[in-house]
């Protein structure tokens, strides 16, 4: 049987390589709210998983609550603060720059 933390993995890397692949910018998943990008409060838990590959990243929220998530990039655009449900997760890509840190905000 597979766990929820390798369903959750697969299930992020296929949503960031689809990002990709269709060369999108900054985008939500179902149960994502973007909300006006406001300042970082701190190095998200580590209950966040994330997953970085090139120029794109993608975060998971696996707290059990509900959190407010920033996905910032060194040198280049940073995402916009999301409201992320237990058990969801967004992605963010950018063009120039690499990914330094996922923040709560």
């Amino acid at each position: 049987m597979i766990n929820q933390r390798t369903t959750a993995r697969r299930r992020a890397a296929v949503l960031m390589t689809a990002a990709l692949l269709a060369g999108l910018g900054t985008t939500a998943t179902a149960g994502t709210v973007s909300a006006a990008s406001r300042g970082a409060q701190g190095t998200a838990p580590s209950c966040v998983e994330r997953f970085v590959r090139g120029q794109g990243a993608s975060v998971y929220n696996n707290c059990g609550r509900t959190l407010k998530l920033k996905i910032v990039v060194s040198l280049g655009p940073d995402s916009s603060c999301h409201t992320v449900a237990n058990h969801r997760g967004f992605q963010h890509t950018w063009s120039i720059g690499r990914y330094d840190k996922t923040v709560t905000c």
